[in-house]
């Protein structure tokens, strides 16, 4: 009779009692909410780096292919609707604007940031536009600047792009 006994205690200390397991729910709290802002963090940071990618790649696209396809191609930025676009001129030069398609969506290349959560471009000194002739060369040179952070350098006369 007295291994039985045992064996009911023993099953009656299995488990968890109510107090143990608010202190354990009481610090998992304690920890998320001190993690919590190095996600988001992490989270805009990579948003970042995706969208300072995207338009240096689309930058780099432009560039190669007014120079592959002997083309005259232009980019457009557009601080207001936090977007740009980019294109080639149909023959003559400098006339008719044909949007190119976009090589990650297959769509029009009009690119909008907004996709990108809290990305925003912050400033650009191209002068609302740029071009490329078919040799590659642009028209002007200058910056776009992505949350005041990452700043995207377009060069004159070699259309080197890279950032600061």
């Amino acid at each position: 009779m007295s291994a039985i006994n045992k064996n009911i205690r023993n099953m009656r200390n299995d488990g968890f009692s109510l107090i143990e397991l608010i202190v354990i729910i009481m610090i998992i709290s304690i920890i998320a909410i001190i993690s919590y802002p190095r996600f988001t963090n992490t989270v805009q940071s990579v948003n970042l780096r995706i969208a300072t990618d995207k338009l240096k790649d689309d930058l780099r696209y432009v560039y190669n292919f007014a120079i592959t396809n002997h083309e005259n191609t232009w980019f457009t930025i557009d601080i207001g609707s936090n977007s740009y676009t980019y294109g080639i001129y149909n023959t003559p030069p400098n006339s008719d604007p044909t949007l190119l398609t976009d090589p990650a969506t297959n769509k029009p290349a009009l690119i909008k940031l907004d996709q990108y959560k809290d990305v925003i471009i912050t400033s650009e000194t191209l002068g609302g536009t740029m071009s490329y002739d078919w040799w590659g060369t642009p028209t002007n040179s200058g910056q776009i600047t992505l949350n005041s952070t990452n700043t995207i350098v377009i060069e004159a006369e070699t259309g080197y792009i890279f950032e600061l």
